[in-house]
């Protein structure tokens, strides 16, 4: 593939700009890259580690396979970017805006994505383990496959959005919109998401164990086959929630889970009494 040009300004160039075949080498360090100022078509397999981008317009541009690891991205424009396979590792990304941009397959391990836009993204397969989403819009995003253990998502809109047989062990999602999300085959065990909204989510397959979840809200949700081994499900609103052959789940909890609107598709509610809810 023909590379396209790339101009930069550095401060060894005495403001002169200086033209590559979008290969930019990591040698002025963050401080020094001070402006790139135009950025046309491709930038394949580019190295832009450390690079300062803060701010900058980058609306559809080709940085698949980009090195971006440790940039500063904070507040870009990155609307329908294609960053699939990139590695944005520790990369700053605060606030930016990527609707609708192509992250599949990318890394982002540690990346801080605190309060950026990613609704109606595509993230399947992308690694965003121990990454910072806290407050970001995922709405409607595709994540099915990702890597998202022990990331920071607390009051994140993940609403609408496919997870499907995403990794999420150990992940903090506290107050979290997950409304209508699709979860299924999700592994969330000793995740914590304590006051998250799960109505109308499809956890079916998913694994539940030891995870937080007491005050959420699981009303008209579904947790068919779902593993709830030592799950805490403390004040949880089940309202219509739908339960079928759950491993975790004795006679008893099962009762007390009716008694709270929960529907057991394998156990018909005409078995549940006061005096069998009270042994």
């Amino acid at each position: 593939m023909t590379l396209a040009k790339t101009t930069i300004h550095t401060p060894f160039e005495n403001s002169q700009p200086v033209n590559t075949l979008g290969i930019i080498e990591n040698q002025y360090g963050t401080s020094q890259m001070t402006d790139i100022f135009y950025i046309n078509e491709y930038l394949d397999d580019s190295s832009l580690n450390h690079a300062y981008l803060r701010g900058h317009n980058l609306t559809g541009v080709n940085l698949k396979c980009t090195q971006l690891n440790f940039a500063d991205l904070r507040e870009a424009d990155l609307r329908g970017a294609n960053l699939s396979g990139s590695f944005l590792n520790f990369a700053d990304l605060t606030e930016a805006d990527l609707r609708g941009a192509n992250l599949t397959e990318a890394d982002l391990r540690g990346a801080n994505l605190t309060g950026a836009n990613l609704s109606g993204a595509n993230l399947n397969s992308t690694v965003l383990s121990r990454s910072f989403l806290n407050g970001a819009d995922l709405s409607d995003v595709f994540l099915c496959g990702a890597d998202l253990r022990g990331a920071f998502l607390n009051y994140a809109n993940i609403s609408d959005a496919f997870l499907n047989r995403t990794d999420l062990r150990g992940a903090f999602l506290k107050g979290t919109d997950l409304r209508g999300a699709f979860l299924k085959g999700a592994n969330l065990s000793i995740a914590n998401l304590r006051d998250a909204f799960l109505s109308f989510a499809n956890l079916n397959f998913a694994n539940l164990n030891s995870t937080n979840l007491s005050n959420v809200d699981l009303s008209f949700a579904i947790l068919r086959n779902a593993n709830l081994s030592s799950v805490n499900l403390t004040n949880a609103q089940l309202e219509e929630t739908i339960f079928c052959n759950n491993q975790g789940i004795n006679l008893k909890m099962k009762q007390e889970l009716i008694a709270q609107g929960a529907k057991f598709e394998n156990m018909p509610k005409e078995r549940v009494t006061k005096t069998s809810l009270n042994t």
